[in-house]
């Protein structure tokens, strides 16, 4: 039995026990009959059993597989123990701590299964999690800090405080998503902690604790980088129906049905293909205003608007169009018929959404070789001359010219073509 690390319960060598009836048979029935009656039923019908001690030698407790290391087996009835066994190995780990062949042969020396395969390997006991049992009156289980998400810390049973007066306002977000003034304040409503500072999220996994989500602001869903406020997912709503569309493009009865599908409110009403743009079109004279920068999105709905005849009273005011040009104002950018990408020039980096769609950050030859490198938003070709000025792209490939890298939305890291083996530099 070396390395065997279970606790089984003694097999206590105690007399067999007289036959427990049946429920058929009521108790003051014996008591009417006398003991006679009861001795004649004793023979016909099983005993209980916990153990294999309340058997008798020819017979054993079968329970069920690993009900041998609870605490209170849940009791079986005494079976004669098998006469013969199959020659089939597979072995297991009696409750007596011994290795045997089988179940059958298990059976055979008088035993049941406390696991399947020998007793040297034993499965790991599985974790504690939280606090096992219930904690005592006026305790809570404390776990580490975060640990709500992960679902399989252990914790520990602590006292709750009576009071946190003197506690320094620190404040944290609790399990159930709502903030507390400290830990001990946390402590009090029995809350575990689940990080240090307020409970304000991003949609990012693990951003809430379970059982919580992150609500954003009608329509937040559509910003570039989100945030809310981590709140409880409702268990129950009322039966309302005032319909919204949810962030995940889904339909709901009302907002507190989304919630319970963890999920913040994109607009009020029904979900419906969104309008992109002014639809058909605008008219003559008339072009179609987007919100600032919704050029890079591709999703946005505009409006229909005439296009200025002049803007001669208006301030210099630079902005970068959608076509990665720049504009003295607004307005002239409207002359043109084309949407305002951001307030002031176009300078650019290599980082995402830096330019509008269907332009890209052009640096300089070698640029993306500078980290911090500036450069200016530049239409991407759609067509290019036929000559051969190799130039190497900033993704480690061979363009014809830097028109034909352009076209791909790659800056020239060096003129000529790339030199193998070298890693392609970073960034485009």
């Amino acid at each position: 039995m070396a390395g065997l690390s279970h606790s089984f319960p003694p097999q206590k060598q105690a007399p067999r026990p007289s036959k427990r009836l049946g429920f058929g048979l009521h108790f003051g029935l014996l008591l009417a009959v006398g003991p006679v009656v009861a001795v004649l039923w004793s023979g016909c019908i099983d005993s209980t059993c916990s153990t294999d001690a309340d058997c008798a030698k020819s017979e054993y407790c079968p329970l069920a597989v690993g009900a041998c290391l609870l605490p209170t087996p849940i009791p079986s009835a005494c079976k004669p123990r098998p006469e013969g066994c199959t020659s089939a190995v597979l072995e297991v780990c009696g409750c007596d701590g011994e290795t045997h062949e089988s179940a059958c042969v298990a059976a055979q020396a008088g035993t049941a299964v406390a696991f399947e395969g020998p007793c040297e390997e034993q499965p790991e006991p599985e974790p504690v999690v939280g606090c096992g049992a219930s904690c005592g009156d006026g305790e809570y289980c404390e776990l580490p800090t975060g640990a709500c998400v992960l679902g399989t810390a252990e914790g520990s049973c602590q006292p709750i405080p009576e009071g946190c007066i003197d506690e320094v306002k620190s404040p944290v977000c609790g399990c159930d998503g709502i903030e507390y003034d400290s830990p001990c304040h946390a402590a009090m409503a029995q809350v575990q902690v689940f990080a240090e500072g307020s409970c304000a999220c991003t949609t990012s996994p693990d951003s809430c604790p379970n059982g919580t989500f992150c609500e954003l602001g009608v329509g937040g869903c559509f910003d570039s980088a989100p945030t809310g406020v981590c709140r409880s997912i409702p268990t129950t709503c009322p039966v309302a129906y005032v319909p919204v569309c949810g962030c995940d493009g889904d339909d709901y009865e009302n907002a507190c049905v989304a919630a319970q599908a963890g999920t913040s409110v994109a607009f009020e009403g029904v979900c419906e293909e969104p309008v992109v743009g002014c639809g058909a079109g605008c008219g003559a004279g008339n072009y179609c205003e987007l919100p600032l920068g919704a050029c890079v999105l591709g999703t946005a709905e505009g409006s229909c608007q005439p296009v200025p005849e002049g803007c001669i009273d208006e301030v210099k005011s630079l902005v970068c169009g959608c076509d990665g040009l720049e504009y003295d104002s607004p307005c002239h950018a409207a002359m043109a018929q084309v949407q305002v990408f951001a307030e002031g020039s176009c300078a650019c980096t290599t980082t995402p959404d830096s330019c509008p769609n269907g332009t890209f950050c052009q640096l300089g030859v070698g640029g993306c070789f500078d980290a911090e490198a500036t450069g200016v938003c530049k239409t991407i070709p759609t067509t290019c001359p036929i000559a051969y000025v190799p130039v190497c792209g900033c993704n480690g490939e061979d363009y014809d010219n830097a028109c034909g890298a352009a076209a791909e939305g790659q800056n020239v890291a060096a003129l000529g073509e790339c030199e193998l083996p070298n890693d392609p530099p970073p960034g485009p």
